[in-house]
């Protein structure tokens, strides 16, 4: 299972918020790596507690950011936000339970709705931000 490498597509212009996408990959690359390397239930564990807090913080971080600037899909981003802590939730209860858990399920679950949000629905907010901060760099009277 390939890794997923972080690229400009998934960029969305605020240092911030791209070091916590950088971040928030390489959680998801050591769940990767350890399924190749035999240690997947150890990771699994590990990388299910520090994606759920992790993403949480994110989330905020993110959130904070799209109220500042009265992003006027701030409702739909964090249903998508909600159904993300959701899916990791139960991955955390079916694990405390016993219920099976495979690593791989998670891992790819991850990168691909990671791939997909950074890419399509964070790219929304970003291009949002960066016309309202032009708008008001225009506004601005220079000296």
């Amino acid at each position: 299972m390939p890794r997923l490498e972080y690229d400009r597509s998934m960029s969305v212009g605020i240092p911030e918020i791209d070091e916590q996408h950088r971040e928030w990959i390489s959680l998801v690359n050591y769940l990767n790596d350890s399924i190749h390397d035999g240690r997947a239930n150890e990771a699994l564990r590990t990388t299910l507690n520090e994606t759920l807090a992790y993403t949480v913080q994110h989330f905020m971080t993110e959130e904070r950011l799209m109220r500042r600037y009265k992003y006027p899909y701030l409702d739909v981003h964090t249903k998508e936000h909600a159904m993300f802590i959701d899916r990791v939730h139960g991955y955390v209860d079916a694990y405390i339970k016993g219920v099976p858990v495979l690593a791989m399920d998670v891992a790819e679950f991850m990168k691909k709705w990671i791939w997909n949000h950074t890419t399509t629905t964070d790219q929304g907010y970003a291009k949002y931000i960066a016309d309202v901060r032009m708008v008001e760099m225009s506004k601005k009277p220079s000296s």
